[in-house]
């Protein structure tokens, strides 16, 4: 009587860890697509036409998001691309660097759902994790530019 009650508690305890092992997957893929992210928008969203104009080196905003947005299509990872809908304008910061060789910092902030494998068995349960990840890149400029 005993050993059917204890499988039992060992199977609910193992689709505990799996579903638990899921979500910390999916967050690693979503912080490692947030990084790739932000060093792709640090690569590719100088504003060129204030760099000619004054020679101040600075990152346009709404390139960015577009940079943001086309990188996480990219990596055709499905975490990553859940996040793309729900990214908004306040998910990619760009903020002054500390110095001048060190003139930009950009911060973008991914969320997104993981699917659960075994709650959906359990009524009421949870059928999917909100997950958030946060990854910056920073500029940096060689010596004279």
């Amino acid at each position: 009587m005993m050993l059917p009650a204890a499988m039992m508690i060992l199977i609910v305890l193992g689709a505990i860890a799996v579903d638990g092992a899921v979500a910390f997957l999916g967050h690693r893929h979503l912080a490692d697509a947030a990084a790739a992210a932000a060093n792709d928008a640090a690569a590719q969203a100088m504003d060129e036409p204030l760099y000619r104009a004054t020679g101040r080196f600075t990152l346009d905003p709404a390139k960015a998001l577009q940079v943001v947005r086309a990188s996480l299509i990219a990596q055709g990872d499905p975490v990553a691309a859940g996040a793309v809908p729900n990214l908004g304008a306040g998910d990619v910061l760009i903020t002054p660097g500390p110095d001048p060789l060190h003139p930009v910092t950009v911060i973008v902030t991914l969320r997104s759902q993981v699917g659960f494998v075994f709650s959906k068995a359990v009524p009421g349960a949870p059928r999917v994790a909100l997950v958030t990840a946060r990854a910056s890149a920073t500029v940096v400029l060689s010596p004279g530019h």
